[in-house]
């Protein structure tokens, strides 16, 4: 021993023996979820000095293995609570269809009151009901009927007043439809809102 000393080859010392851990409590993670960056932070987290283990047996997920049920269940809550914030993220971007269905209803009751404050409502029905007697679609007579929105406003674009001219031919005609169909031709719907 006094010759290694001696000779410059110092103590030797053992490595310590690996440690016997067995990783046997899994968390499933899809494939969309392993191929972000923030994932492998929190495993990293949760792992800490024990580790983990990483096995691809299907092509639909990825599975790591953590040596406690803990760690296991905090990465996860962590997947799942993540997931779920995205998914509200998402729904974020699509509008509430009760809202646009709210706002639809807003709209044409604004213009029924409109029209029917102005009296403009009358001149738009005469002119509708006019041009159907000649045409059996609802595009023209739809057209030359936002004619008269557009006179007494100009300020409305033609997209809406064609709009308008629906919303006030469904009030009328769900009042007064046998009178607005006679002598109509064509078909006896509107498909106001295809």
């Amino acid at each position: 021993m006094a010759n290694a000393y001696r000779f410059g080859m110092g103590r030797i010392t053992r490595y310590p023996s690996k440690s016997n851990t067995k990783y046997l409590h899994e968390v499933r993670v899809g494939t969309y979820t392993v191929d972000q960056a923030w994932l492998w932070e929190e495993v990293e987290r949760v792992a800490g000095h024990a580790g983990y283990k990483k096995r691809s047996r299907f092509w639909a997920c990825t599975i790591i293995a953590f040596d406690t049920k803990e760690k296991a269940d905090k990465l996860e809550y962590q997947v799942r609570d993540r997931r779920e914030y995205e998914e509200r993220l998402e729904a974020k971007k699509r509008p509430c269809p009760v809202r646009i269905r709210y706002e639809e209803a807003a709209r044409a009751q604004h213009v029924v009151i409109w029209s029917l404050s102005t009296g403009i409502i009358r001149d738009v029905v005469r002119t509708y009901r006019r041009e159907r007697g000649d045409c059996s679609t609802h595009g023209m007579p739809n057209w030359i009927a936002s004619n008269v929105i557009l006179a007494a406003a100009p300020t409305i674009d033609r997209d809406r007043a064609r709009e308008m001219v629906d919303q006030m031919l469904a009030w009328v005609i769900a009042r007064h439809g046998e009178w607005f169909w006679t002598g109509r031709q064509g078909e006896r719907t509107l498909k106001l809102y295809a």
